[in-house]
């Protein structure tokens, strides 16, 4: 379900204009920032990202449901591709990503499907201002139910020690 709402949400998106007059959500998109995506972390390393990954979604989240509060749909369809270039941040090399190869960010990838899943919940929003309809509102309660188990999911590692939250995903 999530596929099938990011591929229709990446083709009703291309057709739309970006306008750089809008006000961005961040002071910087781009938190944390890294030369390259395959590095050797420490666990104490690995926490701090996944740390300050919580606090982006955190930040981010609260943005998303202000701009739904105030109807901005162009403000939503823009933190899509913002999210994009957040996470892709050179578009044309693959390899060039915010999340790090490393082994030891192993306990945290629920903290990287939770950003995506507020890229489509947020998606899904922009797409209920527009459409909004019982089919909507169902994809819409979706969407925030898979974001706020991936979230829960995130905090709770975040939370945990390093070993616990190896040990954790080590159980899953």
């Amino acid at each position: 379900m999530k596929y099938l709402i990011l591929g229709l949400g990446v083709l009703v998106l291309a057709g739309c204009s970006k306008n750089s007059s809008e006000a961005e959500p961040q002071a910087s998109v781009q938190e944390v920032a890294v030369s390259s995506n395959t590095k050797s972390l420490t666990p104490a390393e690995a926490k701090s990202f996944a740390t300050d990954l919580l606090k982006k979604i955190n930040d981010d989240e609260k943005f998303v449901l202000d701009a739904y509060a105030l109807k901005e749909q162009s403000t939503l369809e823009k933190y899509f591709y913002d999210v994009q270039a957040y996470m892709k941040p050179n578009p044309e090399d693959f390899s060039d990503s915010y999340w790090l190869d490393s082994k030891a960010l192993a306990p945290y990838t629920k903290c990287d499907t939770a950003l995506i899943d507020l890229q489509l919940y947020a998606s899904a929003l922009s797409k209920q201002l527009k459409d909004d309809n019982a089919t909507m509102r169902k994809i819409v309660r979706q969407e925030e139910e898979d974001y706020k188990k991936s979230k829960s999911k995130c905090e709770e590692r975040v939370n945990l020690t390093y070993e616990q939250a190896l040990a954790a995903d080590e159980d899953e």
